[in-house]
């Protein structure tokens, strides 16, 4: 495009040189030279259709500029650079933060950074331009599909849209009042005059004071400086607005080719409210071309849709461009502490590093780290994280966000020093919440600018460049050649999922005892990814084998590490089923299954607990995000547990010790053994007392025995009984029952017979035969040891072996 405008010029005034442009002293043409300036005037009209047809069809009387032609790689002519004017209204769809493209700075060359803006712009609208040409992703060229949504957004943006970003060029025309309000802008101290140098960032050139209006919030839409003064604009590598709290509002503009700029974002001035205003400049890293020009900026108006009070423009200082005193530099890179690579996090995650970045101070001199802004430009909205701060050297800084609500501004109070050829890592760490699940997050820093460093030795700020500048690229975190400044990597946040559910051998395979509560039945794990879930239902079956009896458990709970629900009782369905809601947390974890199994359930009963997540869990969902979670788990049985109930047998010898002859005043004479039979049982078994039957003959009388006691053994010299608890039978010829009653119950192990020796002394007067045995309907006194479970058991008739008197 410039080698035809180039020509073009070339030609126009060689065509009035020879058409007799003015000279000392007029001549008249001859025949020839006027048939060459015909030729000549020929070809410019040839050229000029050639250069309309590069530039598309123009606007005219204040219409939308229209695409008519395919855009690609290579492509010359107005019309790519009303493209990249349009794509940089986005910052989405941004060419280039700085340099050609950038905004401000717009070209007629069509490049790789405008055919990357296309791509992203045309991923931005796929439902609209790609996916009915049956693409997928953007790919860089401008066909009719993508032309027909550029020219519609063109039309959209004539007419105006409120709220829309503006752009630099063109800057919108002033237009009267349209609501019924009033602001008054107010001239106050400027800067004082002083020097511009080559990399300053924020140099104060102009202030003014806005005065709200008495009874209504008026919004600010921006505000259109000048660069005025014996000055070039190349001084400038862009222009901002700050606050009275030196925050920048909006993005960093650079002057149109009328010298303009419209730069702020919409910044609301509530009822009587004043706010300060200052318009800063960032100095290029060069200004030898500008040594000694003396350069300011002037306001030309402040744009509203209230009325305006004050006089334009304001002239702030008067700054000298002085190309020989230098600043210290810095240089940033991606830190190590950056994810570097497109990751998944789990909804519900603290402590996550968005993005991190390396900045390094050269060797001129220390400077100071002021404030960071960043902007989040994935899907997830900016409910979805929070409690974002940036971490330096361990110590965290809160972020804030801006006026417009569109960025993260992370502020270092009075800085961070950073040593020369020294450097610092500064990582962006939130959490995300329960909104963010299916979302994207992606952290950039638009700007260099957004970067807030200053100098230690003299009262600038400091520029920073990219150490290393690559292609923008979702999966990796990179300072770019063609978008933001730094544009990190893509976290996607994922909602929670269950991996596993398996039984558990926390409670194995084992014995347990009726009528205890809290048996443990089975158990089993459950491994959750994301954030923690709640569950509504649990549906448990239960099988059984073996053994004899039948009941049904009682007193069911389920417990885990965020505790218990329950109890329920099994239903005749043979189920045990929870309904109430259990919070399972992330990670694995474990839960007990336990109930009372009733005496009724015979010994050697097995029992086999079951579930199938997938169809018997309900209303699984994550505690964060509310989303249900589809379980994947078949029904699968937990650990078998096998019924161990007391059982206990008694019966009275009738071989040991064999029948036999006594002597008249013997001490512990040995009448009878009781064996206690628990090689069946489930458990040890306690027994309170025995009865037992004396049987008399030939005479004998019952008092003629004394101090009966049983002992433990059949040779044990302790007896389990004394005192009051010695049985002394009465006096008579009858037979007579007596009950045996231990000084404290006595214990028979499972899988053991416990043997009692049963003694008495016998009277120096005794006459006749004794025998000492057990009746079939003597009702022992015995419970479980451990279940306490009330024991009855059989009893083996047995008159017992006769002891005769000699």
């Amino acid at each position: 495009m410039k080698r035809f405008t180039v020509l073009l010029v070339c030609i126009l005034v060689y065509a009035l040189f020879l058409s007799g442009a003015p000279h000392a002293r007029a001549q008249t043409p001859d025949t020839g030279t006027q048939d060459l300036i015909a030729r000549l005037q020929a070809q410019v009209e040839a050229l000029r259709t050639a250069i309309t047809a590069l530039r598309g069809t123009p606007a005219k009387n204040g219409e939308a500029f229209e695409f008519s032609r395919n855009l690609m790689l290579g492509s010359v002519g107005e019309d790519v650079r009303e493209l990249q004017i349009l794509l940089n209204r986005d910052p989405t769809t941004q060419v280039a933060s700085f340099g050609s493209g950038a905004p401000g700075q717009e070209t007629t060359f069509f490049g790789a950074r405008t055919a990357d803006a296309v791509a992203r712009f045309q991923d931005l609208y796929a439902t609209e331009v790609l996916f009915p040409a049956g693409l997928s992703s953007g790919t860089g060229f401008a066909g009719p599909l993508t032309r027909a949504k550029l020219n519609s957004l063109t039309q959209s943006t004539r007419a105006g849209t409120e709220g829309s970003t503006p752009s630099i060029t063109p800057i919108p025309p002033e237009t009267p009042p349209t609501v019924a309000a009033r602001i008054t802008v107010v001239e106050i101290d400027q800067p004082e005059n002083s020097l511009v140098i080559p990399g300053a960032t924020r140099v104060p050139f102009t202030r003014i004071t806005v005065v709200g209006d008495a009874a209504n919030a008026v919004a600010l839409t921006g505000i259109v400086v000048e660069r005025t003064g014996a000055g070039s604009d190349g001084i400038f590598s862009g222009v901002m607005l700050l606050d009275e709290n030196g925050k920048q509002l909006g993005v960093t503009r650079s002057f149109n080719s009328d010298h303009r700029a419209l730069i702020g974002g919409e910044v609301v001035i509530r009822p009587g409210e004043a706010r300060t205003f200052t318009i800063a400049g960032n100095s290029a890293p060069s200004l030898d071309a500008f040594a000694g020009q003396n350069v300011s900026i002037s306001i030309v108006r402040v744009n509203t849709p209230a009325a305006v009070s004050g006089d334009f423009p304001i002239v702030g200082a008067r700054h000298t461009v002085n190309a020989t005193l230098l600043l210290g530099n810095a240089t940033a890179s991606v830190s190590p502490l950056d994810p570097n690579g497109a990751v998944t996090r789990d909804v519900g995650t603290t402590g996550i590093t968005f993005a991190a970045i390396r900045i390094a101070a050269g060797p001129t001199e220390a400077i100071r780290l002021k404030s960071i802004r960043w902007r989040q430009t994935g899907t997830a909205a900016m409910s979805d994280f929070g409690s974002v701060a940036a971490v330096v050297d361990g110590a965290s800084y809160g972020a804030t966000l801006t006026p417009d609500a569109q960025r993260l501004i992370t502020d270092f109070g009075n800085g961070i020093l950073i040593d020369k050829s020294a450097s610092k890592d500064v990582a962006l760490r939130g959490n995300l919440f329960g909104g963010s699940a299916g979302r994207t997050l992606l952290f950039t820093i638009e700007e260099a600018g957004d970067i807030l460093l200053e100098s230690t030795t003299r009262p600038y700020g400091i520029s920073v460049s990219a150490r290393e500048q690559k292609l923008r690229s979702d999966a990796t975190s990179e300072f770019t050649q063609n978008a933001a400044f730094f544009d990190g990597s893509k976290i996607t946040v994922v909602s929670a999922s269950v991996t596993t559910v398996v039984k558990s051998d926390v409670a194995p395979s084992q014995g347990i005892y009726t009528n205890l509560e809290n048996q443990p039945l089975g158990a089993f794990e459950i491994d959750v990814k994301g954030e923690a879930i709640t569950v509504d239902q649990m549906i448990f079956r239960v099988a059984r084998a073996g053994g004899s009896g039948s009941g049904l458990l009682l007193n069911a709970t389920l417990t885990g590490p965020n505790g218990s629900v329950g109890p329920v009782d099994e239903s005749t369905d043979r189920t045990l089923t929870f309904s109430q809601k259990l919070s399972i947390p992330v990670g694995k974890s474990t839960f007990v299954l336990r109930a009372r199994v009733p005496t009724t359930v015979g010994n050697g009963t097995r029992i086999t607990i079951s579930t199938n997540p997938s169809n018997e869990w309900g209303n699984v969902r994550g505690a964060i995000s509310g989303q249900v979670i589809a379980l994947g788990t078949a029904a699968f049985p937990m650990n078998t547990v096998t019924v161990q109930s007391p059982l206990l047998s008694v019966s009275v010898s009738t071989t040991n010790p064999a029948p036999q002859t006594i002597s008249r005043g013997a001490q512990n004479v040995l009448f009878s053994l009781i064996e206690l039979n628990a090689v069946e049982s489930g458990e040890s078994v306690q027994v309170a007392n025995i009865p037992l039957t004396l049987s008399l003959f030939s005479g004998a009388q019952g008092d003629h025995l004394k101090s009966c006691k049983l002992f433990d053994g059949p040779s044990g010299t302790s007896p389990l009984m004394s005192g009051t608890n010695e049985v002394n039978p009465l006096g008579g010829t009858n037979p007579q029952s007596s009950t045996f009653t231990f000084n404290s119950p006595i214990s028979v192990s499972p899988g053991t017979i416990r043997t009692l020796a049963l003694r008495c002394n016998v009277d120096a007067g005794a006459t006749g035969a004794f025998a000492w045995g057990i009746a079939a309907n003597s009702s022992v006194v015995a419970s479980g040891g451990v279940s306490g479970a009330t024991v009855i058991p059989p009893v083996t008739p047995s008159a017992g072996s006769l002891m005769t008197v000699q």
